[in-house]
């Protein structure tokens, strides 16, 4: 578990809630029933035609929230992966991040009114061949 929480007791909304959840996720099931989990360093994944949403934890803070943080993420070697994945990639990332070309997303209004800004790096194959098709459609 990436993220420690506060252990909570259980109140009837609470069960009826997950009971709604399961039932949810049961419905559901066959949108995700092919995904392959691995359960492993990032680098094992294979350079498959996929949309990789990578969501590391923000080199800002030294990862902080998470268990064991980012000071063991070595975030140049974690963006030439991403930038050599076949498909789209999203990248999040907080506004520390300067190992890949990322864009303002937008601004996250936390507790006590602290604001975090996010950002963004987008990369597909089928981006450019997207935008043309455009093109040719408006003419």
């Amino acid at each position: 578990m990436a993220f420690h929480y506060k252990t909570i007791k259980v109140t009837p909304v609470l069960a009826r809630n997950w009971e709604i959840s399961k039932r949810c996720m049961a419905e559901n099931l066959f949108k995700v029933k092919h995904w392959k989990i691995i359960s492993g360093d990032y680098t094992l994944a294979p350079n498959i035609e996929a949309t990789w949403f990578v969501d590391p934890p923000y080199k800002e803070d030294a990862g902080k929230g998470y268990r064991y943080g980012s000071k063991l993420i070595d975030y140049q070697k974690l963006a030439e992966w991403a930038q050599n994945r076949k498909g789209e990639v999203i990248f999040c990332e907080g506004h520390c991040g300067d190992y890949l070309p990322f864009k303002p997303l937008l601004d996250l209004k936390g507790v006590a009114g602290k604001t975090s800004k996010e950002v963004i790096y987008y990369q597909s194959s089928k981006e450019k061949r997207q935008l043309e098709l455009f093109q040719l459609a408006t003419r």
